[in-house]
């Protein structure tokens, strides 16, 4: 996105905020996605852990951890 932004027509002092993963090479201390981003246009638009994302990992944990979610997913 970064590289190509001319040829995707976006302006990216106009985005609000970046979502992804929460991988490290996105999130991390060391060459970070998103601290390319913000520095691409000066732009301060928030970093969040992709809700979607967030979501799945809670339940894919409860499905393996929590007896109840077990049952339930076995019964289903």
């Amino acid at each position: 996105m970064l590289q190509q932004k001319s040829r995707f027509n976006v302006a990216l002092t106009e985005c609000v905020a970046q979502a992804s993963d929460g991988a490290s090479v996105m999130s991390g201390k060391d060459s970070r996605v998103q601290e390319r981003f913000r520095n691409e246009d000066d732009n301060p638009c928030v970093f969040v852990h992709c809700y979607a994302h967030r979501l799945n990992l809670v339940l894919t944990v409860s499905a393996t951890e929590v007896d109840l979610g077990k049952e339930f997913f076995d019964m289903v």
